[in-house]
């Protein structure tokens, strides 16, 4: 913020892109705050500008309304927003996948700073968004009293995705948390694939 301020005091004209570009941005963010759905348009366009596939970028667009929908509830049931919500989404990891966040990443060679979910293959995001719609659900239907109760909550829905993800796994012999990160989702192969609607059983 300090270094967009300091731009638009400099008087050079070789500062003048950066300014209208500044403007732009403004008007972007204001036009958002009076049609959302425009934000959710320049997300999938971020997406696609970095490579992902479009099914990818569907499916990467219902995590993250399931999750709006998710931390909702928390902060309606007096969960505080940071701390609290990490370890409660640390509990619908480990409950689902037998992994915390941080464990997930390393699974994936990912750095901290990374996003796990951009790093996601379709079937583990799906994986995340049932988690998450089930959480809510139980949440909702038991108004948990407590961060304790509610953490408990979490936990019956990471046991149901468990049990729904060793039964995909039963079926197609495949994993369904991988090694796969961006760099794999993005890759000409997986591209190629989706474009001759062959993509493998695990990334569907």
């Amino acid at each position: 913020e300090g270094l967009f301020r300091i731009i638009q005091e400099i008087p050079s004209k070789k500062a003048e892109p950066f300014k209208r570009w500044l403007a732009r941005v403004g008007k972007e963010r204001l036009d958002e705050i009076e049609q959302p759905e425009k934000a959710i348009e320049r997300g999938r366009g971020y997406y696609a500008a970095k490579g992902y596939p479009q099914q990818w970028i569907e499916t990467r667009t219902a995590s993250i309304d399931t999750r709006h929908k998710f931390t909702d509830t928390l902060k309606e049931h007096g969960i505080k927003a940071g701390h609290e919500y990490a370890i409660l989404t640390n509990e619908l990891y480990s409950s689902s996948f037998g992994l915390d966040a941080t464990s997930y990443k390393k699974h994936k060679g990912l750095q901290k700073n990374d996003s796990l979910r951009d790093n996601m293959t379709p079937l583990e995001l799906a994986a995340v968004i049932f988690s998450e719609a089930t959480s809510t659900e139980i949440i909702n239907e038991t108004s948990p009293g407590t961060f304790v109760e509610t953490r408990e909550a979490i936990h019956i829905a990471g046991n149901i995705t468990k049990e729904a993800i060793e039964k995909i796994e039963a079926r197609t012999g495949k994993k369904v948390v991988t090694h796969e990160n961006a760099a794999d989702l993005q890759s000409p192969e997986i591209l190629k694939q989706l474009a001759q609607g062959s993509l493998p059983e695990e990334e569907e």
